[in-house]
C-alpha cells in the first residue's frame, strides 16, 4: 500500500518535470531575478534566456519525470 509520502513525491514530480519540459524560459527567469546582468549589449527588452540553458533545465525536467515515473512503479 501506498503511503501519503510516496504519493506527495510522484505527484511533486510530475508537476515539476512538466513544469520544466514546458516552460523552462519561466524558470530561467525565476532563478536569475535580482541578479545584475553581466552583459547590457542587447536591445531594449532582449531579455530572453540562451537556449542553451533552456535544454539544460528541459534535461531535468526530464530526469524529475523519470524519477517520479521510478518511484511510481516501486509503488505497484
Amino acid at each position: 500500500m501506498a503511503g501519503l509520502r510516496e504519493l506527495l513525491a510522484v505527484v511533486l514530480g510530475v508537476a515539476l518535470g512538466v513544469l520544466l519540459v514546458v516552460y523552462p524560459h519561466a524558470f530561467i527567469r525565476i532563478q536569475t531575478l535580482g541578479r545584475i546582468p553581466h552583459d547590457r549589449h542587447g536591445g531594449y527588452g532582449s531579455d530572453g534566456s540562451p537556449n542553451g540553458w533552456a535544454r539544460v533545465v528541459q534535461l531535468l525536467g526530464v530526469a524529475c519525470l523519470l524519477a517520479a515515473g521510478y518511484v511510481a512503479l516501486q509503488l505497484l
